[in-house]
């Protein structure tokens, strides 16, 4: 049985100080409170001292929603994100939260399912709600409409993942191309003399960028580029079982973890094995890509570092006079991917 007051006890946890608490234990009135915690007008030393001694007590904070209200910072910032289930974004809002948190800043974070109609209507509900800045990950090409919205944004703004630099604005992300190239030449060196670039949504700027990367490999080694989409796991394995069927001298480059998910899953209902019936390399170091039955060599992106650059970058811009610090230098900040070798592509370790 609880015992009596401990209903009382834990609420008390969660109870917010005012304003008039502060001022009712310092014995002064809201007035000369509101004056001494903000830095604004005359109050005596002694009793700024009393009314600072009753705020750490009581453990007030400001309203951040008022002083926004009175054009001041809200404490907030925002994030646009594809979706929440994408090992990759989840991981940059870890990055970009434990950044906002040492900065006294709450994230609020907006999916949009990866409809791109929905990415200015959240941009939008998060200006609506005041945030300071904008970290914003769009994986779809700009189009014109988009730029021009971007351009009059009020406040300062970081892009991941693809470059808003067509609007002016700082990004930060890998050199998806060089990147694909590189991987795509991996398995050149394996003796693959098929090699088919897999993806599952084409029309994004990542995709492209990989799939332009695997061109200029396969270009070079004077290879015929060929490219996929699939869609779910019945496309991957008739893909499987079509290039089975010409021998297994076939690779692919899987140009995300989710059309990696895909084929492993194909070709465990094929009965096909990595790498004695095909190569394969994927993007994003997904969980358990090394636990399984053939360890997968990936192309790894630092998403930590990501998310934490991007973050700075913002934070920057928001501690600066006119938030210029956001705005200036290199527009791309552009981060090294690792290959990690392991033994789905032909090699043995």
């Amino acid at each position: 049985m609880r015992p009596f007051g401990c209903a009382r006890k834990d609420r008390d946890i969660f109870q917010i100080a005012k304003l008039a608490d502060v001022a009712r234990r310092a014995g002064v009135g809201n007035a000369t409170a509101s004056r001494a915690l903000s830095g604004v007008g005359l109050v005596s030393e002694e009793t700024r001292k009393r009314i600072l001694k009753a705020a750490r007590e009581l453990n007030y904070q400001p309203n951040r929603s008022a002083q926004a209200l009175k054009g001041g910072r809200s404490g907030m910032i925002g994030m646009v994100i594809p979706r929440m289930s994408d090992i990759f974004f989840a991981s940059c809002v870890d990055a970009v939260q434990a950044v906002a948190m040492t900065n006294s800043s709450l994230l609020v974070v907006s999916a949009t399912h990866d409809c791109s109609d929905r990415t200015m209507d959240a941009v939008k509900e998060l200006l609506h709600h005041r945030v300071d800045g904008l970290v914003l990950a769009l994986s779809e090409y700009l189009t014109p409409a988009m730029v021009r919205s971007l351009k009059t944004l009020p406040v300062p703004t970081v892009g991941i993942d693809a470059p808003l630099t067509k609007a002016g604005l700082p990004s930060v992300m890998i050199d998806n191309c060089s990147s694909a190239e590189l991987a795509t030449e991996h398995l050149v060196q394996h003796g693959y003399r098929r090699i088919i670039s897999l993806q599952v949504n084409p029309e994004l700027f990542t995709i492209q960028e990989r799939h332009r990367g695997y061109e200029r490999a396969m270009q070079s080694a004077g290879l015929p580029a060929t490219q996929h989409v699939v869609e779910d796991r019945a496309a991957a394995e008739d893909l499987l079982r079509n290039c089975g069927r010409t021998g297994r001298d076939f690779a692919l480059l899987a140009a995300n973890e989710v059309a990696a998910k895909y084929v492993v899953a194909a070709a465990k209902q094929l009965r096909m094995n990595m790498p004695e019936d095909f190569g394969m390399i994927s993007f994003d170091d997904f969980d358990l890509a090394d636990a399984m039955e053939t360890p997968l060599t990936v192309v790894k992106q630092p998403v930590g570092r990501i998310g934490e650059v991007a973050a700075n970058l913002l934070f920057r811009g928001l501690n600066s006079e006119d938030g210029a610090a956001a705005k200036g230098g290199a527009l791309e900040t552009v981060l090294s991917a690792e290959l990690v070798i392991r033994q789905s592509c032909g090699c043995k370790k």
